[in-house]
Protein backbone atom coordinates (compact mmCIF):
# COMPACT_ATOMS: atom_id res chain seq x y z
CA UNK A 1 0.00 0.00 0.00
CA UNK A 2 1.52 3.29 -1.07
CA UNK A 3 0.97 6.39 1.03
CA UNK A 4 0.20 9.80 -0.28
CA UNK A 5 -0.93 13.28 0.66
CA UNK A 6 -4.38 14.21 1.80
CA UNK A 7 -6.34 16.00 -0.88
CA UNK A 8 -6.64 19.70 -0.11
CA UNK A 9 -3.72 19.72 2.33
CA UNK A 10 -0.10 20.50 1.67
CA UNK A 11 2.70 18.65 3.42
CA UNK A 12 4.78 21.76 4.23
CA UNK A 13 5.01 23.15 7.76
CA UNK A 14 1.94 25.38 7.27
CA UNK A 15 -0.08 22.37 6.15
CA UNK A 16 1.09 20.41 9.16
CA UNK A 17 -0.10 23.18 11.48
CA UNK A 18 -3.50 23.07 9.80
CA UNK A 19 -3.58 19.28 10.11
CA UNK A 20 -2.68 19.51 13.79
CA UNK A 21 -5.59 21.87 14.33
CA UNK A 22 -7.86 19.49 12.47
CA UNK A 23 -6.73 16.57 14.64
CA UNK A 24 -7.42 18.58 17.80
CA UNK A 25 -10.94 19.32 16.59
CA UNK A 26 -11.49 15.69 15.56
CA UNK A 27 -10.44 14.42 18.99
CA UNK A 28 -13.80 15.54 20.40
CA UNK A 29 -15.58 13.29 17.91
CA UNK A 30 -13.23 10.43 18.73
CA UNK A 31 -14.14 10.75 22.41
CA UNK A 32 -17.85 10.60 21.66
CA UNK A 33 -18.08 7.78 19.12
CA UNK A 34 -16.01 4.68 18.61
CA UNK A 35 -16.03 1.66 16.38
CA UNK A 36 -13.17 -0.43 14.99
CA UNK A 37 -13.99 0.85 11.51
CA UNK A 38 -13.50 4.46 12.68
CA UNK A 39 -10.14 3.63 14.24
CA UNK A 40 -9.09 1.94 11.02
CA UNK A 41 -10.06 5.14 9.20
CA UNK A 42 -7.88 7.05 11.67
CA UNK A 43 -5.00 4.70 10.92
CA UNK A 44 -5.42 5.20 7.18
CA UNK A 45 -5.46 8.96 7.73
CA UNK A 46 -2.21 8.76 9.68
CA UNK A 47 -0.66 6.81 6.78
CA UNK A 48 -1.68 9.49 4.34
CA UNK A 49 -0.61 12.44 6.49
CA UNK A 50 2.78 10.96 7.38
CA UNK A 51 3.40 9.67 3.84
CA UNK A 52 3.78 6.21 5.39
CA UNK A 53 2.95 2.74 4.12
CA UNK A 54 1.04 1.19 7.04
CA UNK A 55 -0.12 1.92 10.59
CA UNK A 56 -0.96 -0.55 13.35
CA UNK A 57 -2.69 -0.05 16.72
CA UNK A 58 -2.18 -2.64 19.50
CA UNK A 59 -4.36 -2.29 22.60
CA UNK A 60 -3.71 -4.15 25.88
CA UNK A 61 -6.45 -4.85 28.40
CA UNK A 62 -6.43 -3.76 32.04
CA UNK A 63 -5.68 -7.40 32.93
CA UNK A 64 -2.27 -7.10 31.27
CA UNK A 65 -3.12 -9.25 28.24
CA UNK A 66 -2.96 -8.22 24.60
CA UNK A 67 -6.47 -7.29 23.59
CA UNK A 68 -7.01 -5.92 20.06
CA UNK A 69 -4.78 -5.27 17.07
CA UNK A 70 -6.09 -3.07 14.24
CA UNK A 71 -4.44 -2.40 10.88
CA UNK A 72 -4.68 0.38 8.32
CA UNK A 73 -5.06 -2.27 5.62
CA UNK A 74 -7.49 -5.14 5.20
CA UNK A 75 -5.21 -7.06 2.83
CA UNK A 76 -4.55 -10.41 4.58
CA UNK A 77 -1.12 -10.78 2.98
CA UNK A 78 -0.12 -7.32 4.17
CA UNK A 79 -1.46 -8.04 7.66
CA UNK A 80 0.57 -11.25 7.83
CA UNK A 81 3.69 -9.40 6.66
CA UNK A 82 3.15 -6.70 9.30
CA UNK A 83 2.76 -9.31 12.05
CA UNK A 84 5.98 -10.99 10.92
CA UNK A 85 7.86 -7.69 10.73
CA UNK A 86 6.75 -6.37 14.13
CA UNK A 87 7.05 -9.82 15.75
CA UNK A 88 6.83 -9.70 19.55
CA UNK A 89 5.39 -6.19 19.42
CA UNK A 90 2.05 -7.72 18.34
CA UNK A 91 2.09 -11.11 20.07
CA UNK A 92 1.97 -10.05 23.73
CA UNK A 93 1.17 -7.10 25.93
CA UNK A 94 4.04 -4.65 26.37
CA UNK A 95 4.28 -2.13 29.19
CA UNK A 96 5.21 1.37 27.99
CA UNK A 97 8.95 1.40 27.33
CA UNK A 98 9.27 5.17 27.14
CA UNK A 99 7.37 8.41 27.78
CA UNK A 100 3.69 8.20 26.93
CA UNK A 101 2.52 9.79 23.69
CA UNK A 102 6.07 10.44 22.52
CA UNK A 103 7.15 8.76 19.30
CA UNK A 104 10.41 6.82 19.13
CA UNK A 105 12.07 4.81 16.40
CA UNK A 106 11.81 1.01 16.55
CA UNK A 107 15.01 -0.88 15.87
CA UNK A 108 14.26 -3.82 13.62
CA UNK A 109 16.15 -7.10 14.11
CA UNK A 110 19.43 -7.40 12.23
CA UNK A 111 18.01 -10.46 10.49
CA UNK A 112 15.24 -8.44 8.81
CA UNK A 113 15.47 -8.90 5.01
CA UNK A 114 16.72 -5.75 3.30
CA UNK A 115 13.54 -5.54 1.20
CA UNK A 116 11.52 -5.16 4.40
CA UNK A 117 13.79 -2.69 6.18
CA UNK A 118 12.03 0.65 6.68
CA UNK A 119 11.63 3.27 9.42
CA UNK A 120 9.10 2.37 12.14
CA UNK A 121 7.73 4.70 14.81
CA UNK A 122 6.25 3.47 18.09
CA UNK A 123 4.08 5.73 20.27
CA UNK A 124 3.23 4.31 23.74
CA UNK A 125 -0.24 5.28 24.98
CA UNK A 126 -2.51 4.66 27.92
CA UNK A 127 -6.19 5.09 28.74
CA UNK A 128 -7.50 6.43 32.04
CA UNK A 129 -9.84 3.48 32.71
CA UNK A 130 -6.99 0.97 32.57
CA UNK A 131 -4.92 -0.69 29.90
CA UNK A 132 -2.36 0.64 27.48
CA UNK A 133 -1.39 0.34 23.86
CA UNK A 134 0.95 1.32 21.09
CA UNK A 135 0.62 3.00 17.73
CA UNK A 136 3.07 1.86 15.05
CA UNK A 137 3.67 3.83 11.86
CA UNK A 138 5.72 2.13 9.13
CA UNK A 139 7.40 4.23 6.46
CA UNK A 140 7.66 3.53 2.77
CA UNK A 141 10.36 1.10 1.59
CA UNK A 142 13.54 3.05 0.87
CA UNK A 143 12.69 5.87 3.27
CA UNK A 144 15.54 6.61 5.65
CA UNK A 145 13.71 7.96 8.71
CA UNK A 146 10.81 10.05 10.01
CA UNK A 147 11.60 13.61 10.99
CA UNK A 148 10.64 15.45 14.21
CA UNK A 149 7.44 16.82 12.67
CA UNK A 150 6.40 13.29 11.70
CA UNK A 151 7.00 12.09 15.26
CA UNK A 152 4.92 14.94 16.67
CA UNK A 153 2.08 14.18 14.25
CA UNK A 154 2.21 10.45 15.12
CA UNK A 155 1.85 11.41 18.79
CA UNK A 156 -1.30 13.40 17.96
CA UNK A 157 -2.79 10.39 16.17
CA UNK A 158 -1.96 8.22 19.20
CA UNK A 159 -3.85 10.63 21.47
CA UNK A 160 -6.90 10.41 19.22
CA UNK A 161 -6.67 6.63 19.21
CA UNK A 162 -6.45 6.61 23.04
CA UNK A 163 -9.63 8.71 23.27
CA UNK A 164 -11.41 6.29 20.96
CA UNK A 165 -10.30 3.27 23.00
CA UNK A 166 -11.29 4.98 26.24
CA UNK A 167 -14.76 5.60 24.91
CA UNK A 168 -14.99 2.02 23.69
CA UNK A 169 -14.06 0.65 27.12
CA UNK A 170 -16.64 2.85 28.84
CA UNK A 171 -19.32 1.71 26.39
CA UNK A 172 -18.41 -1.95 26.82
CA UNK A 173 -18.41 -1.67 30.62
CA UNK A 174 -21.75 0.15 30.60
CA UNK A 175 -23.37 -2.52 28.45
CA UNK A 176 -21.93 -5.26 30.66
CA UNK A 177 -23.14 -3.52 33.82
CA UNK A 178 -26.65 -3.27 32.38
CA UNK A 179 -26.62 -7.04 31.77
CA UNK A 180 -25.40 -7.71 35.31
CA UNK A 181 -28.04 -5.43 36.81
CA UNK A 182 -30.77 -7.19 34.84
CA UNK A 183 -29.47 -10.52 36.12
CA UNK A 184 -29.47 -9.23 39.71
CA UNK A 185 -33.03 -8.00 39.28
CA UNK A 186 -34.19 -11.42 38.14
CA UNK A 187 -32.41 -13.06 41.10
CA UNK A 188 -34.08 -10.61 43.49
CA UNK A 189 -37.46 -11.45 42.04
CA UNK A 190 -36.73 -15.16 42.53
CA UNK A 191 -35.72 -14.52 46.15
CA UNK A 192 -38.99 -12.73 46.86
CA UNK A 193 -41.20 -15.45 45.42
CA UNK A 194 -43.10 -17.18 48.20
CA UNK A 195 -42.36 -20.72 47.03
CA UNK A 196 -38.68 -20.26 46.18
CA UNK A 197 -36.00 -22.35 47.87
CA UNK A 198 -32.30 -21.61 48.23
CA UNK A 199 -31.14 -24.34 45.83
CA UNK A 200 -33.24 -23.05 42.94
CA UNK A 201 -32.03 -19.51 43.62
CA UNK A 202 -28.40 -20.69 43.74
CA UNK A 203 -28.86 -22.46 40.42
CA UNK A 204 -30.28 -19.29 38.88
CA UNK A 205 -27.28 -17.35 40.21
CA UNK A 206 -24.79 -19.91 38.85
CA UNK A 207 -26.47 -19.89 35.43
CA UNK A 208 -26.47 -16.07 35.25
CA UNK A 209 -22.85 -15.71 36.36
CA UNK A 210 -21.74 -18.43 33.94
CA UNK A 211 -23.33 -16.54 31.06
CA UNK A 212 -22.35 -12.99 32.01
CA UNK A 213 -18.78 -13.72 33.15
CA UNK A 214 -18.06 -15.96 30.13
CA UNK A 215 -16.92 -18.64 32.57
CA UNK A 216 -15.98 -22.26 31.93
CA UNK A 217 -17.60 -23.43 35.16
CA UNK A 218 -19.41 -21.80 38.08
CA UNK A 219 -20.09 -23.59 41.38
CA UNK A 220 -21.66 -22.58 44.68
CA UNK A 221 -20.48 -24.61 47.68
CA UNK A 222 -21.65 -24.34 51.29
CA UNK A 223 -20.50 -25.86 54.55
CA UNK A 224 -21.55 -29.50 54.67
CA UNK A 225 -24.43 -30.33 57.01
CA UNK A 226 -22.69 -33.61 57.93
CA UNK A 227 -19.20 -32.20 58.57
CA UNK A 228 -18.56 -28.47 59.24
CA UNK A 229 -14.94 -28.91 58.12
CA UNK A 230 -16.00 -29.82 54.58
CA UNK A 231 -17.66 -27.95 51.72
CA UNK A 232 -20.34 -29.44 49.51
CA UNK A 233 -20.97 -28.29 45.95
CA UNK A 234 -24.66 -27.43 45.90
CA UNK A 235 -25.13 -26.24 42.29
CA UNK A 236 -23.01 -25.88 39.15
CA UNK A 237 -23.26 -24.32 35.69
CA UNK A 238 -21.18 -24.87 32.56
CA UNK A 239 -18.64 -27.69 32.27
CA UNK A 240 -19.43 -30.31 34.94
CA UNK A 241 -22.90 -28.98 35.70
CA UNK A 242 -24.24 -32.54 36.04
CA UNK A 243 -21.22 -34.13 37.77
CA UNK A 244 -20.12 -31.56 40.36
CA UNK A 245 -23.23 -31.01 42.57
CA UNK A 246 -23.02 -33.17 45.67
CA UNK A 247 -19.22 -33.43 45.65
CA UNK A 248 -17.61 -32.81 49.04
CA UNK A 249 -14.12 -31.35 49.49
CA UNK A 250 -12.03 -29.78 52.22
CA UNK A 251 -8.56 -29.29 50.76
CA UNK A 252 -6.88 -26.48 52.64
CA UNK A 253 -5.18 -25.26 49.46
CA UNK A 254 -8.45 -25.02 47.52
CA UNK A 255 -9.31 -21.53 46.37
CA UNK A 256 -12.75 -21.66 48.03
CA UNK A 257 -11.26 -22.54 51.44
CA UNK A 258 -8.63 -19.81 51.03
CA UNK A 259 -11.29 -17.22 50.22
CA UNK A 260 -13.37 -18.26 53.24
CA UNK A 261 -10.34 -18.13 55.53
CA UNK A 262 -9.29 -14.71 54.23
CA UNK A 263 -12.82 -13.34 54.16
CA UNK A 264 -12.20 -11.84 50.72
CA UNK A 265 -11.95 -12.85 47.09
CA UNK A 266 -9.04 -14.89 45.81
CA UNK A 267 -7.79 -15.46 42.25
CA UNK A 268 -5.69 -18.18 40.70
CA UNK A 269 -3.99 -18.77 37.37
CA UNK A 270 -4.41 -22.26 36.02
CA UNK A 271 -6.51 -23.72 38.81
CA UNK A 272 -5.77 -27.41 38.27
CA UNK A 273 -5.03 -28.02 41.94
CA UNK A 274 -7.15 -25.25 43.40
CA UNK A 275 -10.75 -26.10 42.49
CA UNK A 276 -13.07 -29.04 42.01
CA UNK A 277 -13.63 -27.75 38.45
CA UNK A 278 -10.49 -29.49 37.22
CA UNK A 279 -11.96 -32.88 38.14
CA UNK A 280 -14.23 -32.84 35.09
CA UNK A 281 -13.80 -31.77 31.49
CA UNK A 282 -10.91 -29.94 29.80
CA UNK A 283 -8.11 -28.03 31.61
CA UNK A 284 -8.89 -25.03 33.80
CA UNK A 285 -7.43 -21.55 33.32
CA UNK A 286 -7.96 -18.46 35.48
CA UNK A 287 -10.02 -18.99 38.64
CA UNK A 288 -11.88 -16.75 41.07
CA UNK A 289 -13.43 -17.53 44.48
CA UNK A 290 -15.62 -15.18 46.52
CA UNK A 291 -16.73 -16.17 50.04
CA UNK A 292 -20.34 -16.16 51.20
CA UNK A 293 -20.19 -14.20 54.46
CA UNK A 294 -22.67 -13.28 57.17
CA UNK A 295 -22.39 -12.03 60.76
CA UNK A 296 -21.42 -15.51 61.96
CA UNK A 297 -18.60 -15.90 59.45
CA UNK A 298 -18.06 -17.73 56.13
CA UNK A 299 -20.86 -20.01 55.00
CA UNK A 300 -19.49 -21.10 51.63
CA UNK A 301 -18.08 -19.72 48.38
CA UNK A 302 -18.93 -19.08 44.75
CA UNK A 303 -16.12 -20.25 42.44
CA UNK A 304 -15.59 -19.37 38.76
CA UNK A 305 -13.10 -20.76 36.28
CA UNK A 306 -12.25 -19.98 32.67
CA UNK A 307 -10.61 -21.92 29.86
CA UNK A 308 -6.81 -21.54 29.62
CA UNK A 309 -7.05 -19.35 26.50
CA UNK A 310 -9.34 -16.83 28.22
CA UNK A 311 -8.11 -13.71 30.02
CA UNK A 312 -8.00 -13.42 33.80
CA UNK A 313 -10.93 -11.93 35.71
CA UNK A 314 -10.87 -8.13 35.87
CA UNK A 315 -11.60 -6.09 38.98
CA UNK A 316 -14.85 -4.96 37.38
CA UNK A 317 -15.93 -8.58 36.98
CA UNK A 318 -14.88 -9.37 40.56
CA UNK A 319 -17.06 -6.52 41.84
CA UNK A 320 -20.02 -7.73 39.80
CA UNK A 321 -19.65 -11.34 40.99
CA UNK A 322 -19.53 -9.97 44.55
CA UNK A 323 -23.08 -8.71 44.05
CA UNK A 324 -24.25 -12.18 43.04
CA UNK A 325 -22.38 -13.68 46.03
CA UNK A 326 -24.36 -11.34 48.27
CA UNK A 327 -27.55 -12.61 46.65
CA UNK A 328 -26.47 -16.21 47.27
CA UNK A 329 -25.83 -15.39 50.95
CA UNK A 330 -29.23 -13.72 51.14
CA UNK A 331 -30.80 -16.94 49.81
CA UNK A 332 -29.22 -18.82 52.73
CA UNK A 333 -30.51 -16.29 55.26
CA UNK A 334 -34.00 -16.30 53.76
CA UNK A 335 -34.09 -20.10 53.79
CA UNK A 336 -33.10 -20.14 57.45
CA UNK A 337 -35.66 -17.45 58.28
CA UNK A 338 -38.42 -19.34 56.50
CA UNK A 339 -37.42 -22.59 58.25
CA UNK A 340 -37.58 -20.81 61.60
CA UNK A 341 -40.98 -19.37 60.71
CA UNK A 342 -42.26 -22.86 59.80
CA UNK A 343 -40.97 -24.26 63.10
CA UNK A 344 -42.55 -21.42 65.04
CA UNK A 345 -45.81 -21.85 63.16
CA UNK A 346 -45.83 -25.59 63.87
CA UNK A 347 -45.07 -24.96 67.55
CA UNK A 348 -47.82 -22.37 67.74
CA UNK A 349 -50.27 -24.77 66.14
CA UNK A 350 -49.31 -27.52 68.57
CA UNK A 351 -49.74 -25.18 71.53
CA UNK A 352 -53.13 -24.12 70.24
CA UNK A 353 -54.14 -27.78 69.97
CA UNK A 354 -52.83 -28.43 73.48
CA UNK A 355 -54.76 -25.46 74.81
CA UNK A 356 -57.93 -26.68 73.16
CA UNK A 357 -57.35 -30.15 74.59
CA UNK A 358 -56.75 -28.66 78.02
CA UNK A 359 -59.77 -26.34 77.90
CA UNK A 360 -62.28 -28.69 76.34
CA UNK A 361 -61.42 -32.38 76.42
CA UNK A 362 -59.85 -32.59 79.88
CA UNK A 363 -62.50 -30.32 81.37
CA UNK A 364 -65.22 -32.51 79.93
CA UNK A 365 -63.53 -35.59 81.35
CA UNK A 366 -63.31 -33.89 84.73
CA UNK A 367 -67.02 -32.99 84.57
CA UNK A 368 -67.86 -36.59 83.71
CA UNK A 369 -65.77 -37.70 86.69
CA UNK A 370 -67.74 -35.41 89.00
CA UNK A 371 -71.01 -36.83 87.64
CA UNK A 372 -69.81 -40.38 88.35
CA UNK A 373 -68.71 -39.32 91.82
CA UNK A 374 -72.18 -37.89 92.52
CA UNK A 375 -73.81 -41.07 91.27
CA UNK A 376 -71.58 -43.11 93.58
CA UNK A 377 -72.92 -41.17 96.55
CA UNK A 378 -76.48 -42.08 95.62
CA UNK A 379 -75.68 -45.63 94.49
CA UNK A 380 -72.24 -46.97 95.43
CA UNK A 381 -71.86 -49.80 92.94
CA UNK A 382 -68.48 -51.41 92.10
CA UNK A 383 -68.60 -50.58 88.39
CA UNK A 384 -69.09 -46.88 89.19
CA UNK A 385 -66.08 -46.98 91.45
CA UNK A 386 -63.98 -48.54 88.66
CA UNK A 387 -65.27 -45.98 86.14
CA UNK A 388 -64.43 -43.10 88.48
CA UNK A 389 -60.93 -44.45 89.05
CA UNK A 390 -60.38 -44.90 85.29
CA UNK A 391 -61.52 -41.34 84.52
CA UNK A 392 -59.26 -39.94 87.22
CA UNK A 393 -56.31 -41.91 85.81
CA UNK A 394 -56.99 -40.67 82.23
CA UNK A 395 -57.19 -37.04 83.40
CA UNK A 396 -53.96 -37.35 85.39
CA UNK A 397 -52.13 -39.02 82.49
CA UNK A 398 -53.34 -36.39 79.96
CA UNK A 399 -52.26 -33.51 82.17
CA UNK A 400 -48.91 -35.16 82.81
CA UNK A 401 -48.32 -35.65 79.07
CA UNK A 402 -49.19 -32.03 78.27
CA UNK A 403 -46.90 -30.73 80.98
CA UNK A 404 -44.10 -33.00 79.82
CA UNK A 405 -44.36 -31.72 76.22
CA UNK A 406 -45.25 -28.08 76.81
CA UNK A 407 -45.43 -27.50 80.51
CA UNK A 408 -42.16 -26.91 81.08
CA UNK A 409 -44.30 -23.95 79.80
CA UNK A 410 -46.65 -24.09 82.69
Amino acid sequence: MTGGGVEGWSTDEGGRVQLRSLLTAMSGLAAEQWAPARVEQLLRLSVAVLDAEHAVLAVDGDDGALGTVLFSTADPLAVTALRDLLGAHLTAARPPAGPLFEAAAVVLPATTPSALVRPVLEVPMTVTSGGSGRLYVLGQAGRVAFDDADEEMAAEFAKMAALSVENALHGQQSRQQVKWLRGLTLITQALLQAGSDEVSVWQEIADRVHQLARARTVTIATVSEDDPDLLEVRVAAGVGAAQLPGRVFGEQDSLAVQAMAAGSWQVGTGGEEHTTHSRVGPPVGATLAIPLLDARGPRGAIVLSRHPAQAAFTRTEVAMVHDFANQAMLAIELAETRAAERTLSARTTEEEIAGTFQDRTIQRLFAASLMVEAAMVRRPEPWLTLLHAELAAVITEARSSLQGHYGRAG
